[in-house]
């Protein structure tokens, strides 16, 4: 029998490493390299085990919290893969 494994990659996140890195300092206030996030990984999987109405007060304080830290309103793009996230945000950003 063979076994294959499924490997997430996360090269596409890696190109944004060292904004990932701030990023979840100062948003998630989280440690990037405490994990392994994949290309796939979006906001909603930090806390998929709330209820709806917790994950909407979440959702919403992250939101606030990027458009204060950054500039940018992410509330339209908010549940694409943090590659994606991260890229509209940089690009976003009011320097």
């Amino acid at each position: 029998m063979i076994f294959l494994r499924n490997k997430a990659s996360n090269e596409r996140l890696l190109k944004y490493e060292s904004f990932a890195v701030d990023f979840f300092d100062k948003i998630l206030c989280m440690d990037f390299y405490s994990g392994f996030f994949s290309d796939g990984s979006c906001l909603d999987m930090f806390y998929c085990d709330y209820s709806n109405d917790k994950k909407k007060k979440i959702e919403r304080g992250i939101i606030d919290k990027v458009k204060s830290t950054y500039g940018v309103d992410i509330q339209e793009v908010y549940d694409s893969p943090l590659p994606d996230l991260f890229k509209f945000i940089i690009d976003n950003k009011k320097s």
